[in-house]
């Protein structure tokens, strides 16, 4: 945020630049502008200024904020502003007046223009500039000029491309952090919960098998003696099997204690990410679910955002996840909008339906009227 800040600010100060500049010339009568500096001439330049900079300040804005389609219309909206406020300064101003206004909309092409696009406006437009000059004003050409223009703009794609690649980087390396914290969170979740289960299930063989056998015993030596003995035994047995009960409790009791929390492992998974607003309804813990289907589970959601982020025009996701009777369901449903394309499974969607079939699920992939969704069911009958 504080790059974008700091990028607004420095279209800014070349703006103010360029307008100070331009209207000290005009004021001082300069025979190459060919409009007289009147008050109605001058409201006209502000508001071509003024729009141009807010054209600018969209581009930026949306590029940061806005997500999929809207982001590009947004963008092109932006571009639009400042390009046709740029053609109507270049019809009261020389290019090497101007020129630097152009260079400010360079910075900006690679955000959504393809890079041979790019090129080719940032050396273009001075040579256009120039043979309007010298045609419609009758201004002399000076190549030397031209030249270093698009030499000023070649140093800024140059550069916008470089911050451009850095940006990205950035985003993957958050992605990947977003996602080594969910897989921790997921580890120690199941790790805990294993461990809780062969706790129990090591006290249950343990002390149920050497009570159970104590009872036996007991039961036993009730009818080896005389009347006290027995009630004596009678009350030991009954004692053993209440204590036998109480253990069964237990340990009932402490399987059920099931560190798996889908929900802190899914919004981790989904923190931080820009323009995507994510909507998470959780209604089941996992506690169903083996360590390998969690694991399952956690790496279709990790390549259905990818999907979304990377994919699709979508601005909103809807992360579902329920458990019912023998079944546990997950569903991700984006908004990226209906498509007329033929699906086509790739690498990512068919690894998630392979990682699927491993732990006997089913897993659907489609378009819908809202974008697409991706929905998987896994048997919760392979849990003892």
């Amino acid at each position: 945020m504080k790059s974008v800040r700091n990028e607004v600010a420095l279209f800014a100060l070349v703006w103010a630049a360029v307008v100070v500049v331009s209207f000290i010339y005009w004021q001082l009568d300069d025979p190459e502008i060919p409009f007289p500096l009147t008050l109605l001439n001058a409201f006209v330049v502000l508001i071509f200024y003024g729009t141009f900079l807010a054209g600018l300040v969209i581009l930026r804005w949306a590029t940061q904020h806005k997500q999929g389609q809207e982001k590009q219309q947004f963008q092109w909206l932006g571009f639009a502003m400042a390009f046709s406020s740029y053609l109507g300064l270049s019809t009261f101003f020389y290019y090497l007046m101007i020129g630097l206004l152009f260079a400010l909309m360079v910075s900006t092409l690679l955000d959504f223009l393809k890079r041979q696009w790019a090129w080719l406006l940032a050396v273009c437009v001075p040579l256009a500039s120039g043979a309007y000059d010298v045609t419609v004003k009758g201004m002399a050409f000076y190549p030397e000029i031209k030249v270093l223009f698009i030499a000023i703009n070649s140093l800024v794609l140059l550069f916008a491309n470089k911050v451009l690649m850095e940006r990205q980087a950035k985003q993957r390396s958050r992605q990947l952090l977003r996602e080594l914290q969910a897989t921790q969170l997921l580890l120690e979740n199941t790790t805990k919960r294993d461990e809780r289960i062969r706790i129990a299930r090591d006290l249950h063989d343990s002390l149920g098998h050497k009570l159970t056998g104590l009872s036996l015993q007991l039961q036993l030596a009730k009818h080896t003696e005389g009347e006290q003995q027995t009630q004596a035994l009678g009350l030991a047995q009954r004692i053993g099997s209440e204590l036998l009960d109480d253990i069964r409790a237990n340990v009932s009791e402490f399987r059920e204690q099931n560190d798996l929390d889908m929900q802190s492992i899914i919004a981790t998974l989904v923190s931080d990410i820009p323009s995507i607003e994510f909507e998470l309804s959780i209604e089941a813990s996992g506690s169903g679910l083996t360590t390998r289907q969690a694991e399952t589970l956690f790496r279709c959601t990790q390549e259905a955002i990818t999907n979304t982020i990377k994919h699709s025009q979508a601005t909103h996701c809807l992360i579902e996840y329920r458990e019912s009777g023998n079944a546990a369901t997950l569903r991700i449903q984006d908004n990226g909008g209906p498509t007329n394309s033929e699906l086509k499974l790739g690498n990512g969607l068919k690894g998630m339906g392979e990682r699927v079939s491993a732990v006997d699920g089913s897993a659907i992939f489609a378009h819908n009227q809202r974008g697409f969704e991706v929905s998987i069911t896994l048997s919760l009958d392979l849990v003892s």
